[in-house]
């Protein structure tokens, strides 16, 4: 089933036929249940995880309630705060890794959300501490879209640079270097070498995470992006006379119209005419 499919399929199922797609084998239809069950009452939600929890172990459901209990829709109480710290607590003795990052990216959302503060992170912080030193992939990006927004470590300062470094050389940049990206934007992590990171991806061939990369320089007012701007402009222009039409993104815009330097103004008023000149 595609996510379409998945999705009408869920919209219109009963919250017990939900609860057995979470341990399908497609992952479109897990996680279709999944957001969907995010919607019940809370009490709903945990009731059923704790029968779940009584089973035997399976890690596809174990998975999804982290990604159900860490993204509840309903209004939420400093009771019910504590009955998440709870439960993903009881799913990170499983000890599996698909279920470890499942649960960091549950906090990850928690903290986004302002639900969290610094004595939960307390609570996790050893757990976190050893995800930071396994090599899976999937750990990886849940790391660092939750550093994002956990409070501030030097231990995660460190690991963001370990892979910055290690996304300049590993098979898996292409999936890695979007999640650093993410990261740096929204984590307080700022440092040379990151700086060098982005200059260097914002610099490669027109890409939408060139694109992120530039944002995210002329969010943090680095020299080098001023030149980058310009040349991403002017790539532009060409374009357009070339009638290839390069795409504009509205991340660089937003900086650009943020930006209080006349440059990055002009450069902003520019890329406009090129809209218009498209439109």
């Amino acid at each position: 089933m595609d996510f379409l499919d998945c999705y009408i399929a869920c919209r219109t199922a009963d919250p017990a036929q939900l609860w057995d797609w979470i341990m399908d084998e497609d992952q479109e239809l897990r996680y279709a249940a999944g957001r969907q069950l995010q919607h019940e009452q809370f009490a709903a939600i945990v009731s059923a995880i704790e029968e779940r929890l009584s089973l035997e172990f399976d890690p596809r459901s174990w998975e999804m309630m982290a990604f159900i209990i860490g993204q509840p829709q309903s209004q939420l109480t400093s009771d019910d705060i504590i009955c998440i710290c709870d439960i993903l607590t009881r799913l990170l003795d499983s000890g599996n890794q698909a279920v470890t990052a499942s649960v960091i990216c549950a906090l990850g959302h928690l903290y986004s959300n302002d639900l969290l503060g610094e004595q939960d992170f307390c609570r996790f912080e050893q757990v976190i501490r050893v995800a930071c030193d396994r090599d899976d992939l999937d750990i990886r990006i849940s790391l660092l879209f939750a550093i994002a927004f956990f409070p501030h470590r030097n231990f995660l300062a460190d690991y963001v640079l370990q892979q910055i470094q290690r996304s300049r050389q590993d098979p898996f940049a292409s999936q890695m270097v979007p999640w650093v990206l993410f990261a740096l934007e929204y984590g307080p992590y700022p440092s040379n070498e990151a700086d060098s990171f982005l200059i260097d991806i914002a610099g490669t061939a027109a890409s939408d995470v060139a694109a992120e990369a530039l944002a995210i320089l002329l969010q943090r007012e680095v020299d080098a992006a001023v030149a980058l701007a310009e040349e991403y402009c002017v790539q532009r222009e060409s374009s357009l006379a070339e009638d290839t039409e390069l795409e504009i993104h509205d991340e660089v815009l937003r900086s650009l119209a943020d930006s209080r330097d006349e440059r990055l103004h002009e450069i902003y008023q520019r890329l406009n005419a090129v809209i218009e000149a498209i439109d």
